[in-house]
């Protein structure tokens, strides 16, 4: 994956608005096919309408995730181009591509994701799917296989839905009335399945890396459904409040666990990193708040996580606010807790993840009376080298030699030249030198797919030029986080990931502890956790193109670690 798709918006989380003036009907209907990231596939149905105003709208399916009828925004059709958007907890995606004897094909980005889409006129045909399990070292792993003929043979994809893994595509398919074969490609080693296949029933084994294990589907079976967990030991409520200042109103939805009892118990309120989050910080399916707040909550301690202001149940009128900003809703957040009868007002603190980890401190200083500090992946250099970091970071472990990491950091740094100058014209230029190099990586193939080349990729750069302009990203670069942790009086935990690849374990802890003894601050505690990402997740690269398909679980101890800290500085 070449990191100059992801350029400039590996943090960011603003969405390109387009003028809408639909032209022809060649686009509305339904349209199949999936998205393409890495080995992974998604199947979606897109279907285009007309609205009554004779604007554009439409919708998307996601089979595989039980998504039905999802609502897009800003779709956007010129010549044979089009744009389109769905705004997701994990982030807006972008859908931007070129129509051509009845197929649609371009490019798709989600968050610090890139890949490919391809959609084909009409409803999809129904997939031979099996469902069924995985067996390996006593476990069974309910999952679905989907089979489609194609011009060149078998295509296939396998989903594993505790893991939140869909569409991971398989290679070397071969699938007759008696025997089935595939591989699934994996970064740690190929995993070869062999079996047999008798009547709507298929069975056999699989090989990887030396282990062995089973699997037994079956052609129409259910499809497995991830089981709710079983019933919390403590109490869950659903809270709602607001925030206001200037001209900004915020109201705040999100969910409050408590544990039994009567309390007062210690509370602490979670703050999700960059991007439109949901309370849960849901990233492909990893719910991390929801975890983190369930191990708390079971140790003793009251958790407040909330939706970001702009999705689910909290709403704003103003989309683009910058990280500083973002301390109200948190600063209102702390005030709800404090009047809360099960909750002791003297032991309130606040966690922030990624983003959320400058939030928190900024939040800290601006209330004092706040007892304690924890962050999770928490910047403590300025948000340019943060961002410089991570792309260099990134595209080495995704393979990329080093002329293109530093042909890439030189295009990067062009773009913060001219914001920090204010030279829009310089801006201009570096954003479409940057889509130019782009696209002379695509191959021949690819560029005979768009009619309209030239007029393609001035959507992109008007949609970059948007999204650097904007005040999240402007703001983000020049904030520096060592500035507001020399400020910080209460007791701090910060915890990084090994081979985190955004926010840089070692850079950041040594920035982050100079600070604080420059303030002479003596209660914190810096602890780098083994071999876990961003998500502190287990991880052996710390790519986010891991994301998707990694199991969803915390490096042994995480959020255990958090709980005990937070006990033993609230104690009386």
């Amino acid at each position: 994956m070449s990191m100059r798709r992801l350029l400039l918006l590996l943090l960011a989380g603003s969405a390109a608005i387009f003028g809408q003036e639909p032209e022809g009907e060649g686009w509305l209907g339904s349209w199949h096919g999936a998205i393409k990231i890495g080995n992974g596939a998604l199947d979606i149905v897109v279907r285009l309408v007309r609205t009554e105003d004779d604007a554009m709208a439409g919708s998307i399916d996601i089979p595989q995730q039980s998504a039905e009828d999802l609502e897009l925004q800003n779709v956007r059709v010129t010549g044979d181009s089009v744009h389109f958007e769905l705004h997701a907890p994990v982030g807006v995606a972008f859908f931007d591509g070129t129509r051509s004897e009845g197929l649609i094909s371009g490019s798709f980005q989600q968050a610090s994701f890139a890949g490919s889409f391809e959609l084909t006129f009409g409803e999809p045909e129904a997939p031979d799917s099996w469902a069924g399990s995985l067996q390996i070292a006593g476990r069974t792993i309910a999952s679905v296989l989907h089979f489609r003929a194609g011009e060149d043979g078998w295509q296939a994809s396998l989903d594993i839905p505790a893991q939140g893994a869909f569409g991971l595509v398989l290679k070397e398919v071969a699938l007759t009335a008696d025997s089935v074969l595939f591989v699934l490609a994996a970064p740690q080693g190929d995993a070869v399945f062999h079996g047999t296949v008798e009547g709507d029933r298929m069975q056999g084994s699989f090989e990887q890396l030396g282990m062995e294990g089973g699997f037994s589907f079956e052609r129409g079976g259910e499809t497995p459904i991830v089981e709710d967990e079983e019933a919390v030991p403590y109490h869950v409520l659903e809270v709602e409040w607001d925030a206001a200042w200037d001209d900004v109103q915020l109201h705040l939805a999100g969910t409050l666990t408590l544990p039994p009892g009567d309390g007062p118990f210690p509370a602490v309120v979670l703050i999700t990193g960059s991007g439109l989050q949901d309370r849960d910080e849901t990233i492909f399916d990893f719910k991390i708040f929801k975890l983190i707040a369930d191990t708390l909550t079971r140790r003793g301690i009251a958790v407040l996580r909330y939706d970001d202001p702009g999705i689910g149940g909290s709403t704003t009128n103003q989309p683009d606010l910058t990280t500083v900003e973002l301390v109200e809703p948190v600063l209102a957040a702390v005030e709800l807790l404090a009047e809360h009868a099960a909750v002791d007002p003297q032991a309130i603190g606040v966690c922030g993840h990624s983003e959320g980890g400058i939030i928190a401190p900024l939040a800290a200083v601006r209330r004092p009376e706040i007892a304690f500090c924890v962050l999770l992946s928490g910047p403590a250099l300025p948000g340019e080298t943060i961002l410089r970091a991570q792309i260099e970071l990134i595209l080495r472990a995704d393979g990329a030699d080093e002329a293109e990491i530093a042909r890439t950091l030189e295009l990067q740094d062009s773009v913060y030249r001219a914001l920090a100058a204010e030279d829009a014209v310089a801006l201009e230029l570096a954003v479409r030198q940057a889509i130019e190099e782009q696209w002379a990586e695509v191959s021949p193939e690819r560029l005979e797919e768009i009619d309209d080349l030239e007029a393609y990729k001035e959507g992109m750069v008007q949609g970059q030029l948007q999204t650097v302009q904007g005040r999240w990203f402007r703001s983000f670069l020049s904030h520096d986080p060592a500035s507001v942790l020399e400020q910080l009086s209460c007791p701090l935990l910060a915890l990084f990931g090994e081979v985190d690849l955004q926010v840089p374990a070692e850079p950041n802890r040594l920035a982050m502890r100079e600070a604080l003894e420059r303030a002479g601050h003596e209660n914190f505690e810096l602890r780098v956790l083994p071999q876990a990402n961003h998500l502190f997740a287990p991880s052996a690269t710390g790519s986010p193109s891991e994301y998707a398909t990694m199991e969803k679980r915390f490096v042994e101890g995480f959020p255990e670690l958090v709980a005990d800290w937070i006990l033993e500085q609230t104690k009386d």
